[in-house]
This record gives structure tokens, sequence and C-alpha cells, in this order.
């Protein structure tokens, strides 16, 4: 069942949630800025830049490695916050 939470309780946790607001933009930073690369390196590999496989794998693990985290941070914050 939903817990709802009173005007004052949810104001009373904002600023927790405020902390892991932050890091999950922090965190999608860094994901973004794999992507990035990620895309770079996609692009090279299309001009018949086929030893880069290596590099493109390490980033794509290294990427769904960051989402994971963001992930478990998520709902363990998010579990602190249910009563």
């Amino acid at each position: 069942m939903a817990h709802y939470f009173t005007r004052e309780e949810a104001e009373s946790l904002l600023p927790q949630i405020s902390i892991v607001l932050l890091q999950i933009q922090d965190h999608r930073k860094v994901m973004q800025q794999k992507e990035e690369e990620l895309g770079a390196l996609h692009a090279q590999a299309m001009g018949n830049g086929h030893h880069l496989h290596i590099r493109i794998n390490k980033l794509q693990k290294k990427s769904v490695s960051t989402s994971g985290t963001i992930s478990m941070r998520v709902l363990l914050d998010a579990s602190h916050f249910k009563s």
C-alpha cells in the first residue's frame, strides 16, 4: 500500500532528497560524457577502425555499471524515505 506523506513530513525530507537528486545529476553527467565518447568511437569504428573494439567494450561496460550504480543508489535512498 502506498504511503502518503503529510506536508510537514515531505518538507522535512527535502534536504535528503536534494542530496540524492544532486548525486543522480552528477552520475548522469558522467554517463553522458561516456555516451559521447562511445559515439565518437563508434564513428571512428565505422571508418574501418576495428582496433577500437576494446575501448568501445570498456566504455559500454562503464556505462552499464554507472547506470546500475544510479539505479541502486535511487532504490537504497528511496527505502530510507518509507515509513
